[in-house]
C-alpha cells in the first residue's frame, strides 16, 4: 500500500508498487511504480512503467527476457 516500506532483496516475476522500497530488486517482468511509490537501489528489470510521481533512483539494469545474458565476475587481465 502507499504507506508500506520494505528494505532488503526481492526477486519476483512482476512488481506494482504504491509505497517505498529500498535494497535491491531483481524483477524479469513489469516494474510498476505507482504515482505514489519510490524504488531505491540496484534494479532489474524486464519491463518498466513509471506514473507520473513515481520516484525510481540507483542502479539501473534492463534485462531483456528474448536475450541470453552472461555475467562476467572474473576479469583476468593478460
Amino acid at each position: 500500500g502507499k504507506s508500506g516500506t520494505l528494505k532488503g532483496k526481492i526477486k519476483t516475476e512482476t512488481l506494482s508498487v504504491e509505497g517505498n522500497i529500498e535494497g535491491e530488486l531483481e524483477v524479469k517482468g513489469l516494474l510498476k511504480l505507482m504515482s505514489s511509490g519510490t524504488v531505491s537501489g540496484k534494479i532489474s528489470y524486464g519491463s518498466l512503467q513509471i506514473h507520473e510521481g513515481g520516484k525510481l533512483m540507483g542502479e539501473l539494469d534492463f534485462k531483456d527476457k528474448d536475450i541470453l545474458q552472461e555475467e562476467f565476475k572474473d576479469w583476468k587481465t593478460l
